[in-house]
């Protein structure tokens, strides 16, 4: 191979290797941890920063904690995308708060629960306004034991 050949190379490479290394699969991940403990269903929602930038325009160079009214807008967005309820009743979800680790976005919620209510009704349409393809997966812990549902656009409600 000749200079010219591997300085052409090395040009296309340049230019195609951050696409192979973009972030393609849109998808978020929901924990609630039931505590029975402390009577509480806390609730983690954490979103790779590609696309959680979509929602921080106002955020330069993430990391760490935010501005307190990222945190609040943050927060109404999660609330507003996802639903808990039992028996036709909403159940309210606590703001805690949100925050940058790595390379991604983390918002948290809480609510008081005696007991786990069951079936408990999920709607979840986190992200699926910023991409289509979006996926959610929402994991239930109650102690080692882990039940799990999957949302996309068109599919939005399940139950546990």
């Amino acid at each position: 191979m000749n200079r010219r050949s591997t300085i052409q190379w090395l040009g296309a490479f340049a230019w195609f290797a951050p696409w192979v290394r973009a972030h393609k699969l849109h998808y978020s991940l929901t924990e609630l941890f039931w505590r029975q403990d402390q009577t509480t269903l806390e609730i983690v929602h954490s979103f790779h920063l590609d696309d959680a930038m979509t929602l921080l325009t106002d955020v330069d160079n993430p990391s760490g904690e935010l501005p307190a009214a990222t945190q609040a807008r943050l927060l109404l967005y999660a609330e507003q995308h996802f639903k808990l309820s039992q028996a036709g009743r909403r159940l309210t979800l606590e703001p805690v708060g949100a925050q940058i680790d790595g390379n991604y976005l983390w918002i948290y919620q809480e609510h008081l629960m005696p007991h786990l209510p069951t079936p408990l009704r999920v709607e979840c349409t986190l992200m699926h306004d910023v991409s289509p393809r979006h996926q959610n997966q929402v994991n239930l812990r109650i102690g080692d034991a882990v039940r799990t549902l999957t949302f996309r656009k068109g599919a939005t409600i399940g139950e546990f």
